[in-house]
């Protein structure tokens, strides 16, 4: 029948396997996994083609391996995809993107902040401190400006260099929110907890007479100096200490 064929030797080599037979005999066999024979009669199974498979049951045709497996149907590994039925091979995945998981029938883009700068990643990396990614699929990550840097993994650049500052200033959008809210109690101390925490900021050279760390630390005033701690748009303000007496 379909599916099998003849051996009359006493050795056959079918498709790679050996069938022991008695001498004279007409014996019908399963054609082998990856093998196949579409009519009766066959005396030699047909090998499946790239992206087909068979389990070796009697097979009259060969199946396509679905989608996210190759050639033999072995299943597409972390790094690589196979969005069609009968693929022979993985496709790697592009720069910018990955695969974390086998059996993957597409790639995802980098999250912001992060990068694969090579093909067939199976995870992105985090842009070092003192760079960032704003956009996702980012195949390397941008320097932050000679004034500012940034943690390990950002989306931009919120922190001062060595030798610069943060300078915050309230928000206009919060501004005008305290400004909408004020006709009640209630709103009016929402808006102000708002207004406390938004802020603007941008790197600015350390002052005189103090020392700046950089990142998000204040500039911190030289001997003989002082800061008002109080509020911290006042933070760049450095005062000479009076003498007394």
């Amino acid at each position: 029948s379909i599916g099998k064929y003849a051996s009359n030797s006493s050795k056959h080599n079918h498709g790679g396997l050996i069938k022991q037979t008695v001498a004279g005999a007409i014996v019908c066999n399963n054609c082998p996994p990856g093998y196949y024979a579409s009519s009766k009669s066959t005396i030699v199974c047909q090998s499946c083609s790239s992206g087909k498979y068979s389990v070796g049951n009697g097979e009259s045709s060969c199946t396509l391996c679905e989608a996210s497996a190759a050639s033999t149907c072995i299943v597409c590994p972390s790094g690589t995809y196979s969005s069609t039925e009968g693929s022979s091979t993985c496709i790697s995945c592009d720069a910018g993107k990955y695969a974390s998981d086998n059996s993957s029938t597409a790639c995802d883009e980098c999250a912001v902040g992060k990068y694969a700068g090579v093909s067939g990643q199976s995870s992105c990396s985090d842009c070092e401190g003192g760079t960032y990614s704003s956009a996702t699929g980012a195949t390397s990550c941008n320097p932050c400006d000679v004034e500012t840097s940034s943690f390990r993994g950002s989306s931009f650049c919120n922190l001062a260099a060595i030798d610069y500052y943060l300078q915050y200033s309230p928000s206009s959008s919060s501004s005008s929110s305290s400004t909408s809210s004020s006709s009640s109690s209630s709103s009016t101390s929402a808006s102000s907890s708002a207004s406390a925490s938004s802020f603007d900021y941008e790197s600015q050279n350390c002052p005189s007479h103090a020392t700046c760390y950089g990142d998000d630390f204040m500039p911190i005033p030289n001997d003989g100096y002082w800061v008002d701690r109080r509020n911290i748009q006042y933070a760049g303000m450095i005062y000479k200490c009076l003498k007394q007496g």
